[in-house]
């Protein structure tokens, strides 16, 4: 017998909250501040075994949301409805208890189907796995088809990493700093023979690798590279004048040594970087922890 969804073709869609709001009430889509009388935006589109990609955001040191999380991928068993949280006060988050509320719009789910293993899982977002723009306002975003559905889930399980090959922290970064600490700890297995400076202005460090010194950029997601400000720090000539983009140079202003990004999560692509610095090179931490290769120069 054809469930409630297959009878009427089952939607898709991403759930889109902060990691605590999931951690809050696991399963659950929910929504406080509004009353009995004013449901959320698209909480009333989602019925009965539909489903949903649990996508969850860290706000980085900077306020900016550049670290793009899956936690899990779900399927309604409870269309939405207004009452009390099932959740104790005292088991809330403190990060989301000043907002927490005993009342308020909720969806019920299950999990479906394989899951992460370890916890929350690093991706690139959404809009670079899919290769069009799907996110909107709001927590509840439509219009996800069941392949898309899929491509996501495979995309997750097979970024999926074993906290115990994260050198020191054990868990998966969520900051730049975090990333730093994970190079640190872990630099001679990444092919890095000595760390020779760390420093808190452009670039991260330079270290040797081959015999050779290479200053590296650590970022959370790649992109960040960009949105940093660190293509133009490239163009820099010693008199503090931008280069055009064909002029730009793989190098620290005048110094000749070249500069490579280190990222969590490479989310460039379709090669947005290079476009404006041709040779630039860019290593994916998760994936040299997992398959153990070493970055090369």
């Amino acid at each position: 017998m054809a469930s409630v969804a297959e009878s009427r073709q089952r939607k898709h869609f991403i759930v889109k909250h902060g990691l605590d709001a999931f951690q809050a009430l696991p399963g659950f889509i929910w929504r406080t501040g509004r009353s009995r009388n004013d449901m959320p935006r698209n909480f009333a589109q989602v019925k009965l075994g539909d489903r949903w990609v649990e996508f969850a955001y860290i706000r980085d040191e900077q306020d900016e949301e550049t670290c793009s999380l899956i936690t899990g991928f779900y399927e309604c068993t409870r269309k939405a409805w207004y009452a009390t949280f099932p959740q104790d006060r005292s088991a809330v988050p403190d990060s989301v208890d000043w907002y927490w509320d005993d009342k308020g719009w909720m969806i019920e789910g299950k999990q479906c189907g394989p899951q992460p293993s370890y916890g929350p899982v690093s991706v690139p977002s959404i809009n670079q796995m899919l290769g069009r723009t799907v996110f909107g306002r709001g927590a509840i975003i439509p219009g996800l088809s069941a392949k898309e559905f899929e491509l996501i889930r495979k995309e997750t399980l097979s970024r999926e990493l074993d906290p115990s090959k994260i050198p020191i922290l054990g868990r998966e970064p969520t900051c730049e700093q975090e990333v730093l600490t994970v190079v640190v700890g872990g630099h001679k297995e990444l092919g890095i023979d000595k760390i020779l400076k760390v420093q808190t202005r452009f670039p991260d460090m330079l270290v040797s690798i081959n015999g050779q010194d290479v200053y590296l950029e650590l970022e959370l997601d790649s992109l960040d590279f960009q949105s940093h400000g660190h293509v133009a720090d490239l163009r820099r000539t010693s008199h503090g004048k931008l280069k055009g983009r064909r002029e730009a140079k793989l190098k620290h202003e005048d110094d000749p040594r070249p500069v490579a990004v280190l990222c969590w999560v490479d989310s460039n692509r379709s090669h947005e970087l290079q476009e404006d610095v041709p040779d630039l090179r860019v290593f994916e931490l998760q994936t040299l922890l997992r398959t153990g290769r070493k970055i090369g120069w």
